[in-house]
């Protein structure tokens, strides 16, 4: 059986609920304080960081299965 997550992160998470949680409050709250306070400064730098981290994140947890297995499942749900 082929494994989602490389196998430094298998030791740390099981791909389930809680490795979801776990990239929320990673990626998606800093993400959402970061615009706020971006709007209220006027410079969003730091946001566009957040966003590169957001793109790099499946090549850093995921396998090569995974980010498949991912993206097939990805697009099955769009084309319906």
């Amino acid at each position: 059986m082929e494994n989602e997550l490389k196998p430094i992160w298998r030791r740390v998470f099981n791909f389930n609920w809680k490795f979801g949680l776990f990239l929320i409050l990673l990626i998606c709250i800093p993400r959402f304080v970061l615009v706020l306070h971006g709007n209220v400064i006027g410079n969003m730098q730091f946001v566009g960081i957040m966003m590169l981290m957001m793109v790099i994140a499946p090549f850093v947890f995921l396998s090569k299965y995974g980010r498949k297995k991912s993206a097939s499942q990805n697009l099955q749900i769009i084309i319906g």
